[in-house]
């Protein structure tokens, strides 16, 4: 029998997945993961990577945790002269080059040997076929954006001309990306508070910004009538949405 939470898994391959992985067992108890667990890359980070659940608040967390513990290694020592921070600067240079020319990879002479071999021990890149690098996994590189979007927004001081004119300067690879900036968004109560309420609210957003936070809202669980999170878009007052020169898109989601 299927659970409809449990993103199509059955029971009892659940059952057995919690029984075998402790942590699994607990995420699912305390609730509040259920995102977490419908995600096969992230259950299976969880299960390697992971000792301890309560370092987890929530996806945000969780996507933290990716990002300082597992892509930049902080735990981690380097040979002397590679540095923590050249690690993270590495990982961004490889992801924004990738994204804003729309390239495969990106060439491992920009990097430099000594990183690269670093973040091919640790599976943190992957080799093209024209000998180029990128990030093992799309979610690495979704994690990267969403961390420069955030900056970005704390930057502006609620400024979102300023806001969105930053983003601007990445060129068309920003768009998708903060679509999916506002998706993650949407998950978490405190990331609500914190980015979306305001940004929701104001007028003063471009219209093509607001057919991206259009679109994204659209994607989000609320779209699927899913009970809780559809409060939760009301809650954000999306009602008044409407994408420009088209017909309500994100009201429908409040209704």
């Amino acid at each position: 029998q299927r659970h409809p939470d449990r993103g199509g898994l059955l029971r009892g391959d659940y059952s057995d997945r919690g029984q075998k992985y402790k942590i699994v067992q607990k995420l699912w108890d305390a609730k509040g993961y259920v995102q977490l667990l419908r995600s096969p890359f992230y259950l299976n980070l969880l299960v390697k990577e992971i000792k301890d659940f309560k370092k987890i608040s929530d996806i945000d967390g969780f996507r933290n945790l990716i990002w300082n513990d597992i892509m930049c290694m902080s735990g981690k020592t380097f040979p002397q002269g590679i540095t923590h921070s050249a690690v993270r600067e590495a990982i961004e240079k490889i992801v924004f080059n990738r994204a804003e020319k729309f390239l495969p990879g990106v060439r491992k002479e920009e990097i430099g040997e000594e990183i690269v071999n670093i973040l091919q021990s640790e599976n943190i890149i992957t080799t093209c076929s024209n000998n180029t690098i990128r990030l093992k996994y799309d979610i690495f590189e979704d994690i990267c954006f969403e961390r420069f979007i955030d900056e970005k927004y704390d930057d502006c001081k609620n400024d979102f001309g300023i806001f969105f004119l930053n983003l601007e300067k990445m060129g068309r690879c920003i768009y998708r990306r903060y679509q999916i900036w506002v998706e993650n968004k949407l998950f978490s109560k405190g990331n609500r508070e914190k980015f979306l309420y305001k940004l929701l609210e104001t007028d003063n957003i471009p219209s093509g910004w607001k057919v991206q936070t259009c679109l994204a809202a659209k994607n989000h669980p609320a779209a699927k009538k899913q009970p809780g999170e559809a409060n939760s878009i009301r809650q954000l007052r999306l009602r008044r949405w409407r994408c420009p020169g088209a017909t309500p898109c994100v009201s429908d989601l409040a209704e």
